[in-house]
């Protein structure tokens, strides 16, 4: 004999559960494109427009190659973070986005490759700096890859794609 649990309904839900319900079927019923234009417009940070940029960095341990990380980044101002940047060695910049949004398209943008499995939780670099938010190239892939992960979340959050290369 199996038990199977029963959930019983209440003779009558509360005001903000039949609110959360009724929302809950329209957002069940949204495109994906919907519910991040509307994760845009209440979007909890406090926003602005900037830039997305992408390089790479190769890593070696002991003066051996063992592999490459992708740095994903905010900034308002490409020329002082790529000052920032100097003194970290073996580094290759590949692009920059114009975003409206700039700290939501990062988070996205995380979000995703953290779902991959290929975050780096920190990173002590040649310069003595703790940088953080790397990812392994391995599991984005090429170059490309690297630019159409930004692009596609620029799309999806309803923003036009501005991009510059290095």
């Amino acid at each position: 004999m199996s038990s199977t649990a029963v959930i019983e309904r209440p003779a009558r839900w509360s005001k903000g559960e039949r609110r959360r319900r009724a929302y809950m079927r329209r957002f069940s019923r949204m495109t994906a494109l919907q519910k991040l234009r509307i994760l845009r417009d209440l979007n909890p940070y406090r926003d602005y427009r900037g830039f997305i940029y992408a390089f790479t960095q190769r890593v070696l341990r002991n003066g051996v190659y063992v592999g490459t990380r992708v740095k994903f980044g905010l900034t308002n101002n490409i020329d002082r973070r790529r000052r920032e940047y100097r003194g970290c060695g073996g580094m290759c910049w590949i692009s920059y986005w114009a975003s409206d949004c700039v700290k939501l398209t990062e988070a996205i943008i995380h979000a995703r490759l953290r779902a991959r499995g290929i975050h780096i939780k920190k990173v002590v670099c040649g310069c003595g700096t703790h940088h953080r938010e790397f990812f392994w190239k391995s599991g984005i892939g090429g170059t490309v890859d690297i630019q159409l992960e930004v692009e596609q979340t620029l799309i999806d959050t309803a923003q036009p794609i501005d991009r510059t290369d290095f």
